[in-house]
């Protein structure tokens, strides 16, 4: 008996029935799963998308399939020189563009321009991976910045960077650029992203030539950088907010010159200076649970420096190498600084001799509301600053009161009043009058410990009982 088999045409030939059934079944999972692929690598959200070479097998040839059909909007990566194929799919890009970044790592090396593998200039772009498992990686020797922008061209406006490892791989750099350098940067954002290991400054931004205003990192983790986490100078409108920055070789975060920024909610940890402000004006820093560990002091305002606020933070444990062992450093040419409503102690150690240190020259110095309880040393060193306000802080005593006596045959009576610095107001008010008259009365030898209050005749036998108060402003 003779076998029915009926034939069709297809794309792939002319293929009995039940090959034909398994011909469609194909299509229709590879069909199905490219649609899901699609949409799982963010392709279909994205304007470009490019795989690392390590994201795996699927990825790779997903990949390539489709860019025969995109062209260079979708690359895949070989581990090596891998921003030419992040930066041909950067190049489809225009206005409002995103670029979207498999899992793996991306190897990075040198460009023609200014030494940074990868150059995102189109305003309003986007590159975002898949977190903490997108690794760009500096090639050993790269000697350059991982993610910059080409200044000369053009400045750049609303630039985002999310969700990404960058490794700066500094073991293997005789010098390098930074981790991300945002110079002619404007109203851009850095959003959960893990700068790491750069030889020099983890971010940075230079506003002298190049206008940087308004940029915005939040959510981030910066360490183990051999300048600072964050280095900006000569910017304006600046926010680092609910971020971590720790063991950095010059400062957790360094702002010189510019202003008008703020530093929230932000942990700087185990650098040389935490934070260290270079004649920068209208800096606030506000809400940090700790500022902690690092050698030299927590917060080193400096140099021209007016109106730095710094509010409700924890800052303690500063100063191991005993360079400028304190919590917070007012230099000599600062002005109108705040310290409001901090924590700042020495958590039982001997690293922070000072709460606060205050040059000779500092201005219009507000420190109020402050817990200083537990320095090493002492919880204010006051060199002489000028115009201050030093006032209701716990474990510096600015206001006493009390009583005491010139015994009769003295004319004087030395009182120690418990302050913690020199007295700007004593008043006195007598209890009597005296058995003999007394005649005219002052003080004197006013000091950090003492006042003498000084009659010019002796009392007499009822002594000369009085009141005193001392207040420091």
């Amino acid at each position: 008996m003779k076998r029915f088999r009926r034939w069709f045409n297809t794309p792939f030939g002319r293929v009995c029935g039940s090959v034909a059934i398994v011909v469609v079944l194909a299509v229709l999972a590879f069909t199905g799963f490219a649609a899901y692929w699609v949409s799982t690598s963010g392709l279909l959200t994205s304007g470009a998308y490019v795989c690392a070479s390590n994201a795996g097998t699927v990825h790779l040839n997903m990949a390539k399939i489709f860019h025969g059909v995109y062209g260079d909007r979708v690359g895949w990566c070989d581990g090596t020189d891998d921003q030419a194929e992040i930066q041909s799919a950067i190049d489809t890009l225009t206005l409002g563009g995103r670029l979207v970044l498999s899992s793996g790592t991306f190897t990075v090396n040198q460009t023609s321009i200014g030494k940074q593998a990868i150059i995102p200039d189109v305003n309003k772009f986007k590159i975002s991976g898949q977190g903490a498992s997108t690794i760009i990686r500096a090639a050993a020797g790269f000697n350059g910045t991982i993610i910059g922008s080409n200044c000369t061209d053009a400045l750049r406006y609303q630039m985002v960077i999310a969700d990404l490892f960058i490794d700066g791989n500094k073991a293997n750099q005789a010098t390098q650029g930074y981790g991300i350098n945002m110079t002619g940067w404007n109203d851009s954002r850095i959003v959960n992203v893990n700068v790491w290991n750069v030889k020099t400054d983890g971010i940075y931004a230079n506003g002298t030539d190049n206008t940087s205003t308004g940029n915005r990192i939040t959510n981030s983790t910066i360490s183990a950088c051999n300048g600072s986490g964050v280095y900006y100078t000569f910017c304006y409108g600046w926010t680092i907010a609910d971020s971590w920055v720790g063991s950095c070789s010059v400062a957790g975060i360094r702002a010189s010159g510019g202003g008008e920024a703020s530093i929230d909610n932000t942990i700087i940890d185990q650098c040389a200076r935490g934070i260290y402000i270079y004649g920068t004006d209208e800096l606030r820093i506000s809400n940090s649970p700790y500022i902690g560990a690092n050698t030299k002091c927590g917060i080193d305002i400096d140099h021209t420096a007016y109106d730095v606020t710094v509010t409700n933070c924890l800052i303690q444990k500063n100063g191991s190498d005993n360079t400028n062992p304190c919590g917070i450093s007012v230099g000599a040419s600062t002005r109108r600084t705040k310290i409001l409503g901090n924590t700042i102690n020495d958590e039982g150690l001997t690293y922070q001799d000072y709460g606060i240190k205050i040059a000779s020259g500092a201005n219009q110095t507000m420190i109020h509301d402050n817990n200083l309880l537990g320095n090493y040393v002492a919880a204010i060193l006051d060199s002489g600053a000028v115009n201050e306000s030093i006032q209701s802080n716990m474990g510096w005593i600015t206001e006493l009161e009390g009583s005491s006596s010139i015994a009769s045959g003295d004319t004087t009576k030395v009182v120690t009043h418990g302050l913690s610095a020199t007295p700007t107001y004593v008043w006195i008010a007598f209890k009597e009058q005296g058995t003999a008259d007394y005649g005219r009365w002052w003080v004197s030898s006013v000091n950090a410990t003492a006042f003498t209050l000084n009659v010019s005749a002796d009392p007499g036998a009822s002594n000369l009982d009085f009141y005193w108060r001392c207040l420091v402003r």
